[in-house]
Parts: structure tokens; C-alpha cells; sequence
């Protein structure tokens, strides 16, 4: 996870301090590496707004280049604090 995805789950954390669960995530990205759309395959998150705060994040992202029209992206994330 990056910072600022760390800082959604900070944000969820600070209204229900035993918040977790599991996003799966799909990107599709385009050829120059921006991310054209973002969803959920999955989730077990339960604050919808750590959810889309971490979809925002991954919609500003840029990925390296690639060779075909679009390239589709599944990136499992787990939401612990590790206790």
C-alpha cells in the first residue's frame, strides 16, 4: 500500500478503531499508464468511505507504459493494524 492508501485506512481507523477486511481491486489502464477505471472484485471493508478514498489514490496513479491497448490490473489488498 502507499502512504496516502495507508492515510484512508488512518482515516478509517480513527472512526472504528477495529476496522479490516479485504479489498480486491481491478484497474483498467491505458497504454501510457493511466489508470482509466477502478472497482472492487471484492471487499470486506465496511466504511465505504476507506473504500473510495483508496480508489481515489489509485486513480491519480501512473503505471509504467505498456504495449497492448489496455491492460487489466487485480491487486488484492488486506486492511490490518497487525495487532
Amino acid at each position: 500500500m502507499t502512504p496516502a492508501m495507508i492515510d484512508c485506512y488512518k482515516q478509517g481507523l480513527a472512526k472504528k478503531p477495529d476496522l479490516g477486511g479485504k479489498i480486491e481491486i481491478k484497474l483498467d489502464v491505458d497504454p501510457d499508464g493511466k489508470v482509466k477505471t477502478v472497482s472492487a472484485v471484492d471487499s470486506s471493508v465496511a466504511d465505504k468511505d476507506v473504500v473510495t478514498c483508496t480508489f481515489n489514490v489509485l486513480r491519480t496513479m501512473k503505471l509504467p507504459k505498456a504495449a497492448t491497448p489496455l491492460v487489466t490490473v487485480l491487486i488484492p489488498l488486506e486492511m490490518t493494524t497487525g495487532n
